[in-house]
């Protein structure tokens, strides 16, 4: 420094380059929404060996003699409960009702039966390993992953598999309930609507 001309000596640092950071924690959520939340058969007047009807059916037979209606119309489309996972984590889709078919219907032998599908413009409904018990109890629905055949609600404790692996990808996040009803010769009428209100839940699949 005593070389250095002048009539003081500093010592001084430029720097030419530096590093950061930014930092963010992506917190893991189960969440679904459902869309058109209503499955609404309308007026149906069984015939003498009872009635079918599901809400994935279009025909205008529905209930004949006395034909049923879906959402206060003709029965000329099919109508879901569309299921969607706007979380970021796979999760199962479960299903319970608040009435069975014997109160929720009434006469002998009645059904409430419901049975699921991938909504073909989001398909979200994929299958995963199953390890242990399998979730399904028919082997078709193992295959797939969802619930493929009709299965009876038979009681309000149970949660009813719906899809055993529902992905999140906005593009494939969305999976169709519908509802099949067996209405008896002898179904107890009613001054108002008959209704169960189902619960569907979503919990995460561990990656």
């Amino acid at each position: 420094l005593n070389q250095i001309s002048g009539t003081s000596a500093d010592i001084v640092g430029f720097a030419t380059s530096g590093t950061g950071k930014v930092n963010v924690s992506i917190a893991s959520v189960s969440s679904i929404t459902i869309s058109d939340a209503l499955l609404d058969f309308g007026s149906c007047s069984p015939n003498t060996s009872g009635s079918y009807i599901d809400s994935n059916d279009s025909s205008t037979s529905w209930g004949a003699p006395g034909v049923c209606t879906l959402a206060g119309s003709a029965p000329a489309w099919r109508d879901s409960l569309n299921v969607t996972n706007d979380g970021n984590d796979n999760v199962n889709l479960t299903v319970s009702a608040s009435a069975i078919a014997s109160t929720f219907i009434g006469g002998t032998n009645p059904q409430f039966m419901y049975t699921s599908e991938n909504v073909s413009a989001r398909p979200g409904c994929r299958y995963a390993n199953i390890t242990g018990s399998a979730m399904f109890n028919d082997s078709a629905s193992n295959i797939t992953g969802m619930q493929e055949v009709w299965l009876n609600i038979s009681s309000v404790n149970i949660q009813y598999p719906v899809c055993s692996n529902l992905s999140f990808p906005d593009t494939t996040d969305t999976v169709a309930f519908y509802a099949r009803l067996f209405l008896p010769s002898d179904v107890t009428p009613g001054t108002g609507e008959k209704s169960s209100t189902l619960t569907f839940t979503a919990t995460s699949i561990a990656s």
